[in-house]
């Protein structure tokens, strides 16, 4: 291959290259996307607890106040009453979890809703907590848990005073808002930080929303290890990534959004809400389907909407939790990488199809099927070592535009036997210019198989002509 056919391949790699990256960033490519990051977490280079072992099951039951004229609610916070109705006709529909994320607000609870909690599998409540310390320091309530921790906590969101709950549940702390910028559950264009851990003085408790994955995974807080800065280790199940702070970063692009439906639903038992639906309801179809997942309470009116997902929505903190607690199920933790590091793979790749594009014809498609290996072989390996992934497109696209334009440009002709250099020109007419005419006409012979086409032709042309006149030359000599 010619300098001039290197590059046309590079502008035309380059193109095709940053075509496939506008795609990917339109989302036309979001499935294609969604396998190959589905093949990474499922794959068997995994290097600790499998991180993907099913999708999230979470449906997030929305509460919001200005609908609850024409149900039993009287207001905000929910009386101890409200939520024995809530969680009693919830037990009709047999949910795996239940989690409600806010703290009830009972100071003695009677024993219907006891009762209630106790009904249900896995019901997980919140405490309140608050960063100013006021009366009596009360410690941390009993059924609160204290993690096993290693390392500096120091940067973990404090809090002065817990309160205890009365309702006997596995409890977390609810969510963390200590007034402090940059200490609670925060959205920054595609990325989330959602809190995990708190801090009594130095010992370090669960929020709500670990407890919960906890109980979804059954893992007791006593298998729990915590190393702020690297990850909560849950028993040998799961690995959940964490900064200094107790926050675990998402990547929202790469999660998957909870199903959604209006908590008040629950204010009606079973028989009651499934005679108000038609046959073909989607309603009727997640109620039905609530025995295999975790449902998660929370405020969804349009005071609580204030924070803004990637594609512009407005949502409230206990949607975005409720998703957050679904990438925990099923572990959908990774991250992109770097554009630096993208870039620089994929200038690599380019490379590697110059390297295809010089192949010999019988030679470009091994070639370009081991520059295709190594490429995804460097994205297994980015994951396994990183836990990040690598956009693939535009790599494999340069990679085939080389291996198509191997086989479609012109190439130089082979020289065949009886074809020569210069130096075994000069070599076949000087051994035979002793014998006089006849090896002249064998030098023009042997100039005359090499003939080619195009350039090449000329090139060849020119080095037969250079040869015979040294032979010539040398010929005369010899006469005289």
């Amino acid at each position: 291959m010619s300098v001039r056919h290197t590059l046309v391949y590079l502008l035309l790699g380059s193109a095709v290259g940053l075509l496939l990256h506008r795609e990917q960033e339109r989302g036309t490519l979001a499935e294609l996307d969604g396998r190959h990051r589905d093949v990474l977490m499922r794959g068997p280079w995994q290097s600790g607890p499998p991180l993907v072992p099913g999708r999230g099951a979470v449906v997030f039951a929305g509460l919001d106040d200005k609908d609850r004229a024409d149900r039993v609610f009287e207001g905000w916070p929910l009386t101890p009453g409200d939520w024995q109705v809530l969680l009693q006709n919830l037990k009709g529909y047999e949910p795996r979890q239940v989690v409600v994320p806010m703290a009830m607000g009972v100071e003695r609870a009677g024993a219907g809703l006891e009762a209630a909690a106790l009904a249900l599998p896995r019901m997980t409540g919140a405490v309140a907590v608050s960063a100013v310390a006021g009366g009596a320091v009360k410690g941390i309530p009993g059924e609160l848990p204290v993690l096993r921790s290693e390392g500096a906590v120091g940067r973990i969101p404090e809090c002065r005073r817990i309160e205890g709950v009365v309702v006997p549940v596995a409890v977390g702390t609810g969510e963390i808002d200590l007034g402090v910028k940059g200490e609670r559950l925060a959205v920054s264009g595609p990325w989330c930080r959602v809190p995990l851990l708190a801090r009594y003085g130095e010992s370090v408790v669960p929020t709500v929303l670990l407890r919960a994955v906890l109980a979804w995974w059954d893992v007791p807080v006593e298998n729990v290890r915590v190393v702020p800065g690297d990850a909560i280790w849950c028993g040998e199940k799961l690995r959940i990534p964490i900064d200094a702070a107790g926050f675990l970063e998402l990547y929202l692009p790469f999660t998957e959004e909870p199903e959604v439906m209006n908590g008040d639903t629950f204010a009606l038992p079973r028989e009651q809400v499934e005679a108000a639906l038609p046959a073909g309801d989607p309603q009727r179809r997640l109620l039905g389907s609530l025995g295999d997942r975790l449902v998660w309470f929370g405020m969804n009116d349009a005071a609580s909407a204030v924070l803004r997902l990637p594609d512009g929505r407005q949502v409230s903190s206990g949607a975005l939790t409720a998703r957050a607690v679904a990438a925990m199920q099923s572990g959908r933790f990774l991250r992109p990488v770097g554009s630096r590091v993208q870039w620089g793979a994929e200038g690599l790749a380019l490379l590697a199809g110059v390297w295809v594009l010089h192949r010999s014809w019988r030679w470009v498609l091994p070639c370009w099927l081991v520059a295709v290996v190594g490429w995804i072989g460097a994205g297994v390996w980015i994951y396994r070592e990183r836990g990040e992934w690598q956009v693939c497109w535009a790599g494999l696209g340069m990679l085939t535009v080389a291996a198509v334009l191997a086989f479609l440009l012109p190439r130089r002709e082979r020289v065949v036997a009886g074809e020569a250099s210069v130096a075994e020109d000069e070599k076949v007419v000087g051994a035979v210019a002793g014998e006089g005419e006849a090896g002249g006409e064998e030098s023009e012979a042997s100039g005359a198989v090499g003939a080619g086409g195009g350039m090449e032709r000329r090139r060849r042309r020119r080095r037969r002509e250079n040869g015979e006149r040294r032979a010539g030359e040398r010929a005369g000599t010899r006469r005289r």
